[in-house]
């Protein structure tokens, strides 16, 4: 150090320059008992003005290099460097150095490649914050993060605390395959995903606004997300609030859902459906559930409800589910492909039903469904379905249904088209179907042909 004080013990008229070398950062952290990798060369360069009560710094140049994957460098002046009145300083840095990652970031993150960071940190206006901030984060198998904009400071110095922020953030991600350590472990292959959201607010009231998920390939499924998070808490201990989304999926085809759902989906047309995604007292829902398969101005199946349920804080706990269901003209012939057969064709399906309940028992309601096939074979079958769930040894219980079918010959019903019978005359069918002991039951069945007398 260089210079003069006019007034020693006051501290005050202080132009002292400062130069300072660090041949390995890294050692003064062994002084203070702080292992740490190799960090380089740092070499300080600055004037010191003013008092000591409340310094300022001119002609500021801070650099550290000669370590690979490791540069930052600083160019400024600021009039009170406690308080940040003043400040203007510019700087840059850049980390690719895996031993160093390993001490900062939290285990189970993707193996995170180069930091790379820019910015200003500004007096404006009396308003301390780091301006024009730019962070580039490059992680193993091409996950990306871009991050630009400001936070505003209440200290420089003195342990500053972020006071409002405003910073566009944008993800990106080659696969889905990369979220699937975050998740319950069975989120499908669906494509690329990118996201962008802003990041608002002071650091105990963050908020996401403008947020915009999208994932998949244009041809595939495709899911969207739309909206605002008001409440981003810093711990996992609370649960993120204020939530106001809207998710979307569309596909081409709804073969397009047999990745998503594990198991094949026959191609009823294209698929289109959307849900309002809110939370109350850490309780995830959607409402305004809307369903649309087939033709999007008059769709063969249209569904429509609630879930009053998605998840419970961080765990997906799926309840509450309220759905109707309406089917109009429906062709069943894809189900030939789903079972590698040709099936008999009843004609297209039209109806409706209700559901509720949740994942381990779904109730099915008010069924009223019927087929008219091109040889003049009407079915019908109506009534309820206690629980229908994923249980091997007992997937249904509580089945009463109504299974009735007209004809004006034998001939006419499926699967006996084309061949030669007796005209017996019209045909009527009934029965009902119940189950006991996990096996279905086929009671009062009866079959009529013929009229009056006759029958």
């Amino acid at each position: 150090a260089s210079g003069t004080i006019e007034e020693l013990l006051d501290g005050e008229g202080v132009k002292l320059r400062l130069t300072g070398e660090a041949g390995e950062l890294s050692s003064l952290f062994q002084l203070l008992q702080i292992k740490v990798p190799h960090l380089g060369h740092l070499k300080f360069e600055a004037n010191v003005i003013h008092d000591f009560s409340a310094p300022g710094l001119s002609d500021l140049h801070v650099s550290l290099t000669g370590e690979p994957g490791i540069e930052f460098a600083a160019d400024g002046s600021a009039e009170n460097i406690f308080s940040g009145e003043g400040i203007n300083i510019k700087f840059s840095g850049s980390l690719a150095n895996p031993e160093i990652f390993k001490l900062l970031l939290p285990e189970g993150l993707p193996a995170v490649k180069q930091i790379q960071v820019a910015g200003e940190a500004r007096d404006t206006n009396g308003r301390l914050g780091l301006e024009h901030l730019k962070v580039n984060v490059n992680a193993e198998q091409g996950l990306a993060l871009k991050a630009n904009g400001r936070l505003d400071l209440n200290a420089f110095l003195r342990l500053p605390v972020i006071t409002d922020t405003a910073v566009n953030i944008d993800l990106s991600l080659p696969t889905t395959g990369l979220l699937k350590p975050y998740t319950t472990g069975t989120l499908p292959e669906l494509g690329p995903v990118t996201a962008q959201a802003r990041l608002s607010g002071p650091l105990q009231g963050l908020s996401l606004e403008d947020v915009v998920v999208r994932a998949g390939k244009p041809g595939s499924l495709r899911l969207g997300i739309k909206g605002r998070v008001g409440h981003v808490p810093l711990t996992v201990e609370r649960p993120i609030t204020d939530i106001k989304m809207t998710a979307s999926v569309s596909a081409k085809t709804t073969t397009a859902l047999s990745n998503l759902l594990g198991k094949p989906i026959p191609d009823f047309g294209p698929l289109k459906a959307s849900g309002l995604i809110t939370d109350r007292k850490g309780i995830y829902r959607m409402q305004a559930v809307n369903i649309a398969v087939g033709n999007p101005k008059k769709p063969t199946v249209k569904i429509a409800g609630a879930i009053d349920q998605l998840a419970k804080g961080y765990e997906p706990a799926v309840d509450g589910i309220k759905l109707q269901a309406a089917i109009r003209d429906l062709d069943l012939k894809p189900l030939s492909d789903l079972f590698g057969q040709p099936l008999p064709n009843p004609g297209p399906l039209n109806g409706s039903f209700q559901m509720a309940g949740n994942l381990a028992g779904l109730s099915v309601s008010k069924v009223n469904l019927s087929t008219a096939s091109a040889q003049g074979m009407t079915m019908t079958i109506s009534g309820d379905i206690k629980r229908i769930g994923p249980q091997r040894q007992k997937p249904y219980e509580g089945i009463a249904l109504a299974l009735s079918g007209k004809a004006s010959q034998l001939g006419a019903l499926p699967g006996l088209e084309g061949l030669e019978l007796p005209d017996l005359g019209p045909l009527q069918i009934k029965a009902s179907i119940s189950d006991r002991g996990g096996s279905l039951n086929v009671n009062d069945f009866e079959i009529r042909t013929g009229t009056g007398d006759k029958a």
